[in-house]
């Protein structure tokens, strides 16, 4: 009995405290939260968080005022001098009257190869002069041979031109006195009427230093109208072409005289 008497007030004076310090702690808590009130009408300050410091760029020179506009001064033109492309010296002039008709042949002039290979007659009033022509216009550069005459008088003078010695133009397709006529034209197209409308006729077979071989008709309308005839043909490998050709007009008249030169070519034995 004592125990329980004992155990009894122990409990009572545990609960006592307790209930002491449960009173002083929610003292202390009404105190704290009337002190942190705010009076009525009192005006209430939102705390503000401090603002973080901007980046700012930092000039790494002084400024400098904008560039004014720049003025450039333009050189004058200066006249251009064009140097004309060198042209063929033109065979010279000779003052004396052609004749149409062939002169009797003891008084034409003779041409005879450097080499031998082949000769011509021609009137003895004609010059002109021989040299090489590169052509430009293939794949690989390749020459002809010229020998060019005229006859006296004005630029409308009856021409002969000798084209040989050029390679064949297609390897494959060599040339042959069936087909020579062709070359022929194709140069005469290139050198001799190179800015003229070039009509040929079809080729006919002819006789030419014993050889059959075929020769055309044709007519160039350059300034006016020329007429003319060619021939080709091949002899030991080498190409020939020979050509006339005097305007439209005069072909009849100066005719024998182009039949009489053609017939004088002939080929080294």
């Amino acid at each position: 009995m004592t125990i329980k008497l004992a155990l009894l007030e122990k409990r009572n004076k545990i609960l006592a405290f307790f209930v002491s310090s449960r009173f002083i702690s929610f003292a202390c808590f009404a105190l704290l939260l009337t002190a942190c009130q705010v009076a009525p009408g009192t005006p209430y300050a939102v705390p503000t968080m401090p603002r973080p410091p901007e980046a700012q760029a930092i000039p790494t020179g002084a400024p400098t005022a904008p560039r004014p506009p720049e003025t450039r001064t333009v050189p004058t033109a200066e006249p251009l001098t064009l140097v004309p492309a060198p042209t063929p010296t033109p065979p010279p002039t000779l003052a004396i009257t052609p004749t149409a008709v062939p002169v009797v042949l003891d008084k034409w002039q003779t041409y005879e190869d450097p080499g031998k290979e082949f000769a011509f007659r021609f009137p003895p009033d004609w010059g002109g002069r021989g040299y090489t022509q590169a052509i430009t216009r293939t794949i690989y550069p390749l020459t002809v041979d010229f020998v060019w005459l005229r006859g006296p008088g004005p630029a409308t003078a009856p021409e002969f031109v000798l084209m040989y010695n050029w390679p064949a133009l297609d390897p494959l397709q060599p040339v042959t006195n069936t087909t020579a006529w062709s070359s022929v034209g194709g140069l005469a197209k290139l050198f001799l009427y190179p800015n003229c409308a070039t009509t040929f006729d079809s080729p006919a077979p002819l006789t030419l230093s014993g050889q059959p071989t075929m020769g055309a008709k044709f007519v160039a309308q350059c300034d006016r109208l020329y007429a003319g005839y060619l021939v080709g043909i091949v002899r030991k490998g080498v190409n020939y072409g020979l050509v006339v050709d005097v305007p439209a007009e005069d072909w009849d008249a100066w005719r024998p005289t182009f039949e009489t030169l053609l017939a004088s070519f002939k080929f080294a034995a």
